[in-house]
């Protein structure tokens, strides 16, 4: 009895993979794209694994690689002037004249905005003067930033 059932059951599973293979095939032949590997592209991304040592017998050479690497990094983060992630930005001359002559500008045109708005009856006086005081206090606080940079 139990021997019938286990054959049943092999002979379930033999006519299943052979659908699931007939399916797979046909499926295959639907769909006849089959894509080239170029060799010279792919050799330098799959490492040979036959030419790689267990891990156990190169422990020290990871071992090795590994502190040099740390040490490479530590030597690089010393050597820095500032070793912090703050990045030293205008820095030069050149930088800081284009900075300043930008707020001058932008302070010439808020005079011109706030004259404007001043002769201007078609804004409400309290909004006029609003905006206008707004760019004011905007054009103080960056020439104060450039002065101090």
């Amino acid at each position: 009895r139990a021997s019938k059932r286990l054959h049943q059951e092999a002979q379930l599973r033999r006519e299943t993979q052979m659908r699931k293979r007939k399916e797979a095939q046909q499926l295959s032949e639907e769909h006849t794209f089959q894509p080239q590997l170029i060799a010279s592209k792919t050799d330098a991304l799959v490492e040979d694994s036959s030419m790689r040592r267990p891990l156990h017998e190169r422990v020290a050479a990871v071992e090795r690689a590994r502190q040099l690497r740390r040490d490479a990094l530590e030597k690089r983060v010393r050597a820095e002037k500032h070793s912090s992630f703050k990045p030293d930005v205008n820095d030069d001359q050149r930088s800081t004249r284009m900075a300043r002559k930008a707020a001058q500008k932008m302070l010439a045109e808020a005079a011109d905005a706030g004259a404007q708005l001043l002769e201007d009856d078609s804004v409400p006086p309290d909004v006029a003067a609003r905006l206008a005081a707004d760019a004011w206090r905007r054009s103080m606080k960056r020439a104060e930033d450039i002065k101090k940079a």
